[in-house]
């Protein structure tokens, strides 16, 4: 939580001084699902901060990752192995570092994987996919799930062109969900190509979130991350 708040502290001051980390913390506590992930011991807090850490090593213009450190994509292949959905963030911000960035990241995901296999066996990630990509491409209409793409669903029941009364969805609304959580971030993605290295990474690692079928209100911090960055630009160009 607190890592968090002080790079949120230093994408919008450039500053990580005991104030601006405080009002960082206040913000992110007041933030829609915070006190949730935080409250079920959830990984997102660690989540958040190693995505922060991975937008915070790059350059605050348009350039691409700090050139000082190949380790600068670490922290974004190590999220991966918290969640899928950061490895968007990752491939972001190796197009934008190139080589130096791809060298970075390619010996923390080997790292990562020899450990994951000698720690849960090597059969372990085939197991986690088999159990969890079911879950994570059917989503929920469970009140919590802000999902663009399950918002979409809601407003088709709700109008009556479409019927659904629980158990697997049925294909087209499958498709339809694999469509919105790949058009999403692919539009983010493009959208933001001549915006910063920071901007874009950070604007991609959200619209992978938002995207998703299966989006909880404990997902929604990681908006901070895009608009503490905002902040921190426009004060740069005042």
């Amino acid at each position: 939580f607190w890592v968090y708040s002080t790079l949120l502290a230093r994408l919008a001051t450039g500053r990580t001084r005991f104030f601006e980390i405080l009002i960082a913390g206040l913000a992110l506590q007041l933030w829609p699902g915070a006190n949730i992930a935080m409250s079920y011991g959830n990984a997102e807090p660690l989540l958040w901060a190693l995505l922060a850490l991975g937008v915070t090593a790059t350059r605050p213009g348009r350039e691409s990752l700090t050139a000082a450190s190949p380790l600068a994509s670490w922290p974004l292949a190590a999220a991966i192995f918290i969640k899928v959905h950061p490895l968007w963030a990752l491939l972001t911000a190796v197009w934008r570092g190139g080589r130096r960035a791809a060298l970075g990241a390619l010996p923390a995901v080997a790292v990562l994987v020899i450990l994951g296999a000698a720690v849960c066996g090597p059969t372990s990630f085939t197991q986690w996919w088999r159990a969890a990509a079911p879950v994570a491409a059917q989503g929920s209409l469970a009140p919590d799930n802000v999902s663009f793409g399950f918002a979409g669903l809601r407003l088709l029941l709700r109008l009556g062109w479409c019927q659904y009364h629980g158990g697997p969805l049925a294909a087209g609304p499958r498709l339809y969900l694999a469509v919105v959580a790949v058009a999403g971030p692919v539009l983010v993605f493009t959208t933001t190509r001549r915006s910063s290295a920071r901007l874009q990474i950070a604007c991609v690692a959200a619209a992978v979130s938002l995207c998703s079928p299966l989006c909880w209100t404990m997902y929604l911090p990681i908006l901070l991350l895009p608009l503490a960055t905002v902040v921190g630009q426009a004060g740069r160009a005042i």
